[in-house]
């Protein structure tokens, strides 16, 4: 990761195009992208040391801006009060898939989405009648099906 802030822009952008991200504005998708990797790092650091995924919690975060940028000024799949006010999708579960969703190459959304789908419904299922009181530990929105499907199909770029 360090190494990539120590690139040359020449050599960001390179790097930066394999994962089809075509902001018109290359210093907010630089920014946004060493954000996105970082909350990566973090999740992958934690579920490596073994640390419960409600434990974890990245430094960085996303905006809001991010999340609009890679989707359209109205992204129906998060409303602005979720965002600010219920602070869903800045470093938690739901943050962790938009940037999943947004930096994986076109050919692999499908399958990714349907890998989401599939745990989420054995969550669901598996816990049943808790399943509301984990959400909320997790900070995970109602409908993430609903979204996750919106998040696959809907990205701007």
């Amino acid at each position: 990761m360090y190494w990539f802030l120590i690139l040359s822009d020449t050599l960001k952008k390179k790097i930066m195009g394999h994962f089809e991200l075509n902001f018109r504005d290359f210093d907010h998708e630089k920014d946004l992208f060493v954000r996105a990797l970082l909350i990566l790092q973090d999740y992958r650091n934690g579920l490596a040391h073994d640390d419960l995924i409600s434990k974890i919690s990245p430094e960085k975060s996303l905006r809001l801006s991010d999340i609009k940028a890679l989707f359209g000024e109205d992204p129906s799949f998060i409303t602005h009060d979720e965002f600010i006010y219920d602070q869903i999708g800045h470093k938690d579960l739901f943050a962790l898939l938009i940037i999943l969703f947004s930096l994986i190459p076109s050919a692999y959304k499908n399958y990714l989405k349907t890998s989401v789908q599939q745990r989420l419904q054995t969550f669901e299922a598996f816990l049943g009648n808790d399943a509301l009181e984990i959400r909320r530990i997790l900070n995970i929105p109602s409908k993430l099906l609903e979204r996750v499907d919106y998040m696959s199909k809907k990205l701007k770029i």
